[in-house]
């Protein structure tokens, strides 16, 4: 086993390994997957999601509570995907889905229009460096209160 790092497996630092099959493997691969349900959000505001339970927060980079909830922390620096994906209760003008780095709206945002119990998804890459942080955010759209009856969002480190 080859470590980057110089250490031993246990390190927190370490970045891959080499199997002796030849195998690349990435030790605690930033992962993280949330679920809201019936969270009802405001009117012409930005929702920035903030759902304290994660399915799978591998790294525990997605922040559950406190200052940072609903915040991902990149730990390293590198290129990362994201999605966001809703699904109204109704039938409602679908929220506008965007992401925010380090608190400022980046790229293009997601609208499926007059949605009917259909589902919106959006999914981004971004660059990163460490220390960098991520968040959700959906606004209504027309007036409309986005009323998600599921809401899921996360992202990993591709490379």
């Amino acid at each position: 086993t080859f470590h980057t790092n110089g250490a031993g497996s246990g390190a927190s630092n370490e970045r891959m390994r080499i199997s002796t099959s030849g195998y690349v493997t990435k030790s605690n691969q930033p992962l993280f997957l949330t679920h809201s349900s019936g969270a009802a959000l405001s009117a012409n505001n930005d929702n920035l999601l903030t759902i304290s339970g994660a399915h799978q927060n591998i790294g525990s980079h997605y922040k559950t509570s406190g200052s940072d909830l609903g915040k991902f922390i990149a730990p390293v620096t590198g290129i990362y995907w994201f999605y966001c994906m809703w699904t109204p209760q109704g039938g409602y003008n679908a929220p506008v889905m965007q992401f925010k780095i380090n608190g400022s709206f980046q790229q293009n945002a997601a609208l499926n229009y007059n949605a009917t119990y259909d589902g919106t998804f959006m999914g981004q890459t971004f660059s990163l460096s460490a220390n960098d942080y991520v968040q959700c955010s959906m606004r209504d759209w027309n007036g409309s209160t986005p009323d998600p009856w599921n809401t899921w969002w996360g992202g990993w480190l591709q490379q």
